[in-house]
């Protein structure tokens, strides 16, 4: 009797053992679409490059010019047009200049703005959609005297450029024309032109 209660007990003990394990499982089957995760991690394909543009340049817009009463000027929205070569095709193009300036009594001036870098077409061209890329960059720096320093960031929006990301330090020297007070001649370059492609 004692025996036939205790293999009774036995069989019961192992049937909530088993029952409490296939519930509580730290281990659940997982599904065909579960058991496949992949992460996608972007990749980066660093570049460097050197450019130059050619003077003198296609003035579209003037701006407007802002006279402030303690002598300093303030202008927006100069519009302009220069051919850029590079030593890659990616850095051959139209390169459109709006720029900002503030310029203080000794002629020092700060400058902000946007450019666009139109591949494959020059400055004369008007129908940008025979671009084959086109890069959007923002700008900062300062002249003096005839130096300018800028700082250049930008990205690759359209073409084979589209993903990239670039950052140039552009230095330019120019000489001024004293009649018309506009750049005759400029050695412009791009120093260290650094970027990288990200997919």
């Amino acid at each position: 009797m004692k025996q036939s209660i205790f293999m009774f007990l036995l069989i019961g003990a192992s049937m909530i053992f088993f029952c409490c394990s296939e519930n509580n499982s730290t281990a659940p089957e997982l599904s065909q679409s579960d058991q496949v995760t992949t992460t996608l991690a972007k990749t980066k394909t660093s570049f460097t490059a050197t450019a130059h543009i050619v003077c003198p340049p296609l003035f579209i817009s003037m701006g407007t010019t802002k006279s402030l009463l303690n002598g300093k000027k303030h202008i927006r929205g100069v519009e302009v047009r220069y051919d850029m070569i590079g030593d890659v095709t990616l850095l051959n193009g139209a390169l459109i200049w709006n720029t900002n300036k503030n310029i203080e009594q000794d002629g020092k001036a700060k400058l902000w703005g946007t450019m666009k870098l139109y591949v494959g077409i020059s400055k004369l061209e008007k129908d940008y959609e025979k671009a084959m890329s086109v890069w959007e960059l923002t700008f900062h720096g300062y002249k003096i005297g005839p130096n300018v320093t800028l700082d250049v960031n930008g990205v690759g929006k359209e073409g084979k450029v589209k993903g990239m990301v670039t950052k140039w330090t552009m230095e330019m020297e120019l000489e001024i024309n004293q009649d018309t007070g506009m750049p005759y001649h400029c050695k412009k370059f791009f120093d260290s032109i650094k970027g990288y492609i990200s997919k």
